[in-house]
C-alpha cells in the first residue's frame, strides 16, 4: 500500500551483477508462485488498483493493454503471482525491461489483506533471480520513491541500493529539511500533551527515517549512532539532554558525511 502522507520523491535503486547470494524463497503454507497466464491481466488490474497505484480498475486495464499486452509470450516468463490457499491471485510482480533494454522490476504489489506475510519478499527473491539469469552480468534496476517506503526497505535487504542520478540531490535538500523540521518539533515534544501532537512528531519522524534511509549505504556505527539518538529524543530525555544530544547530532561527522 502506497504511503501518500509522506513527501513524494522518485528515484532509481539498482542491484550489482556481484552482489550477494540471494535467500531461500519462503512462503505461507498453501501458497505458490504461478507465472501469467491469458486473462490474468483481470487479476493483475484488481491487485494494483487495490494498493492505489491506479485510481480505477480501468485506468490499470488501459496501462496494461498498452504496455504488457503486446507481449504476450514475454508476460509468460516474467510477470509472476502468489496465490493464496483457495487459488485466489493476491500479489504480483514482474521482471520486465527499461526503455534502455536493461533488466528491470517492475510493478510490485500485495492484496492489503495479504501483506506482513512474506509475499512481496517472495516475489522480489524470485523477479530478482529471474533478472539475473535473463541478463547475466548485467546490474539491475527497479523505480520507486518515497511513498513506497515499505518496499523500499525489502529492496535494500536484498542488496539493492539507491543511484545517485539528479533525483539525489532531491533526497539530500529533502533530508536536511526534514532533518532541521525534526528538530523544532523534538524540542516542543515533551510540553505536548495531546496525543494527536506527539502522533505529528512521530509521523515526522518516521518520515525523515525513511528519506535518511534511502540516502546513502549505512556502515553499522551510523546506524547505531542514529538510532540512539532518536531513541533517547523519544523515549523521555529531559530537553536540557535533548539540546546537548542535538548539538552533538548536528556536528556530527557521521550525520554530516550521509548528506555530504
Amino acid at each position: 500500500m502506497l504511503d501518500k502522507s509522506v513527501p513524494y520523491i522518485p528515484f532509481t535503486m539498482f542491484r550489482s551483477s556481484n552482489a550477494p547470494s540471494l535467500p531461500k524463497i519462503q512462503l505461507p503454507e498453501g501458497y505458490r508462485l504461478v507465472f501469467y497466464q491469458p486473462g490474468d491481466e483481470k487479476d493483475w488490474c484488481r491487485i494494483e488498483t487495490a494498493v492505489l497505484e491506479f485510481d480505477t480498475e480501468q485506468a490499470a486495464a488501459d496501462y496494461f493493454q498498452r504496455s504488457f499486452m503486446p507481449y504476450q509470450e514475454e508476460l509468460m516468463r516474467r510477470m509472476l503471482f502468489i496465490e493464496n490457499a483457495q487459488g485466489k491471485k493476491v500479489a504480483t510482480f514482474t521482471a520486465w525491461w527499461t526503455e534502455e533494454n536493461d533488466p528491470r522490476l517492475h510493478w510490485l504489489a500485495v492484496l492489503p489483506e495479504e501483506q506482513k506475510k512474506g509475499l512481496a519478499k517472495a516475489l522480489a527473491i524470485r523477479v530478482t533471480e529471474l533478472l539475473h539469469i535473463y541478463y547475466p552480468g548485467q546490474d539491475l534496476y527497479l523505480s520507486t520513491q518515497t511513498w513506497s517506503h515499505h518496499a523500499v526497505k525489502l529492496y535494500r535487504q536484498l542488496d539493492y541500493e539507491i543511484l545517485q542520478n539528479q533525483n539525489y540531490q532531491k533526497i539530500k535538500q529533502f533530508l536536511l529539511r526534514s532533518y532541521h523540521f525534526l528538530i523544532l518539533y523534538l524540542r516542543c515534544f515533551h510540553s505536548f500533551s495531546f496525543p494527536h501532537q506527539r502522533l505529528l512528531v512521530l509521523k515526522y519522524l518516521i518520515c525523515f527515517l525513511i528519506v535518511f534511509m534511502c540516502s546513502s549505504p549505512w556502515p553499522p556505527t551510523r546506524v547505531c549512532f542514529v538510532s540512539g539518538f532518536l531513541y533517547q529524543c523519544i523515549v523521555g530525555s529531559s530537553s536540557e539532554t535533548l539540546f546537548k544530544q542535538e548539538a552533538i547530532f548536528s556536528s556530527s561527522p557521521l550525520f554530516l558525511g550521509t548528506i555530504a
